[in-house]
C-alpha cells in the first residue's frame, strides 16, 4: 500500500521511466501521433489553433530593449492565459542526443522527423517571466523548437521567432483568445 507521501513504482520501473511513460500516454491522449512541434500541431488541430505576434506590425525580430520587453510581455501574457499561473506543465524541446541526457531531463519517445536529433522534456511550472531566457533563445533563433504543454487539459504554448502558436483546450477557449488578443493577431485570413 502506498501512502500519500511516498510513491512506489513496480519492479524495474524507475521514477524517470514512469515519467516518460506518463508523458507519452498523456501526449497521445490529447494529440495522437502528432509530434511536439508547434507548426505540426497547428496543421493537425486548426480548430484549436491560435497564433499571436509578439511585436506590432507582425515584426519578427526584437531589435531594441523596448522590443524585447514588449515581446516577452506578450509571450508571458498569452502563456499565462493559456496554461495558467503555477500550473504543472511539460517543457519539451528539440535538442541534440547529448543534451537529451542532461540531468533533470527525460527523453520522451515521441516521434519527430524534422530538425530533431532528439527530444528532451521536464516538468516545470508556468510562472510569470520564469522562462524568459528560454523564450528569448527561441525568438533569437539560438535554440531549436520548444513548447510548454499542460497535458492535464491538452493545451500547448509554442513560441517561435515572430510570436507563438497556441493550441487551446477547445474551440470555446480559442474563440475567447481571438477576442482577448485581437490586437496581436494577423490580419491575414489564414491567421499566419
Amino acid at each position: 500500500m502506498t501512502s500519500s507521501h511516498h510513491q512506489t513504482f513496480p519492479a524495474r520501473m524507475s521514477p524517470t521511466r514512469a515519467k516518460v511513460d506518463a508523458l507519452h500516454v498523456a501526449w497521445r491522449h490529447h494529440f495522437g501521433a502528432v509530434p511536439p512541434l508547434g507548426h505540426q500541431l497547428r496543421h493537425a488541430l486548426p480548430q484549436r489553433w491560435l497564433r499571436v505576434h509578439h511585436l506590432p506590425q507582425a515584426r519578427r525580430h526584437p531589435e531594441t530593449p523596448g522590443d524585447w520587453t514588449e515581446a516577452l510581455a506578450r509571450h508571458n501574457a498569452v502563456a499565462a492565459w493559456l496554461l495558467g499561473e503555477a500550473h504543472a506543465v511539460w517543457r519539451i524541446e528539440v535538442c541534440t542526443v547529448q543534451q537529451a541526457g542532461e540531468r533533470g531531463w527525460v527523453r520522451p519517445m515521441l516521434h519527430t522527423e524534422e530538425w530533431a536529433e532528439a527530444l528532451r522534456a521536464r516538468q516545470t511550472r508556468w510562472l510569470p517571466h520564469a522562462h524568459d531566457e528560454a523564450i528569448a533563445a527561441v525568438l533569437a533563433e539560438r535554440a531549436g523548437p520548444m513548447l510548454w504543454a499542460d497535458l492535464a487539459r491538452g493545451c500547448v504554448y509554442a513560441p517561435y521567432a515572430g510570436g507563438a502558436d497556441l493550441i487551446c483546450v477547445d474551440g470555446a477557449q480559442r474563440a475567447h483568445g481571438l477576442a482577448r488578443f485581437a490586437d496581436w493577431l494577423s490580419p491575414h485570413p489564414s491567421g499566419l
